[in-house]
């Protein structure tokens, strides 16, 4: 750690930005955090016990993280890592504004004490302390080490990025690549429910203080079994079947006492 290499890079921050540099020395020591070099392939640090950035291939990861990025939009960097995702973009010779929040700005100032950061004061960038209701932009990169390291901080904003990932996770694993087993398994549940009625109060009295719930999903296949002998060796127990866990259970001979869907089909 040198502390003359942090009086450099603040001072390199003060000429780029005065007013950022204002904000960001409030941070200086405002937090503690057990940093800790890194070595695979390539360096890199762990702070607080979390890698930072890959040891691997740092800037192929992050060339990788980057290739869906709009250079015509504003680009959006949710947290700073080491660098890598704005030292890849600042390698393009395109005019573009990239926007890097810090979500962790006290961490921002020890990585000053590591590594020279000259080469990120760029016209093209601007860095930003967020408050917890900075909005989530579609065109963006997120740290996602960054997100659990002192998650206290800015945790709205920590917390709405994790669900944002998760989100877009699911619409791209679930959503695109299981579509058509949907959209089967939703034609079946109408075919099975186009004729019934749904359940009033009194129906609802009928269950019984063990229930178990089946909800679709790749692990149903694997425990048809299990539920198979749960359901023969006793019967004081209310099986409730969610969704496109209809078609399944029935197909399996498992009758449910009661089915819930949303499905717009119904």
């Amino acid at each position: 750690m040198s502390d003359d290499l942090f009086a450099v890079n603040m001072s390199a921050i003060e000429k780029f930005d005065h007013n950022f540099f204002l904000k960001l020395s409030d941070f200086v020591e405002a937090d503690c955090y057990d940093i800790q070099i890194d070595e695979g392939k390539q360096q890199t640090i762990k702070v607080d016990g979390i890698q930072l950035t890959s040891h691997h291939d740092r800037m192929g990861y992050a060339e990788y993280r980057c290739k869906n990025l709009k250079l015509n939009e504003p680009i959006i960097i949710y947290g700073f890592g080491l660098g890598d995702e704005l030292e890849y973009l600042l390698s393009k010779k395109d005019d573009f504004s990239v926007y890097v929040i810090l979500l962790n700005p006290s961490l921002f100032c020890e990585i000053l004490h590591f590594y020279d950061i000259s080469k990120y004061l760029d016209a093209r960038v601007y860095f930003i302390i967020p408050d917890d209701t900075f909005t989530y932009s579609l065109n963006s990169v997120v740290i996602t080490s960054e997100l659990y390291i002192k998650p206290q901080n800015l945790n709205n904003l920590k917390m709405k990025l994790i669900n944002m990932l998760d989100d877009l996770c699911i619409e791209h694993e679930a959503l695109d690549k299981n579509r058509s087993i949907f959209e089967k398994n939703l034609k079946a549940n109408y075919g099975l429910l186009k004729t019934e009625l749904t359940l009033t109060e009194d129906d609802l009295k009928d269950i019984k203080d063990t229930v178990i719930v089946i909800a679709p999903g790749p692990s149903l296949e694997n425990n048809v079994q299990r539920l198979l002998s749960i359901t023969e060796k006793n019967s004081e127990i209310s099986i409730i079947a969610v969704d496109t866990a209809l078609p399944a259970v029935l197909h399996y001979g498992i009758e449910p006492d009661i089915f819930v869907t949303s499905d717009a089909f119904i």
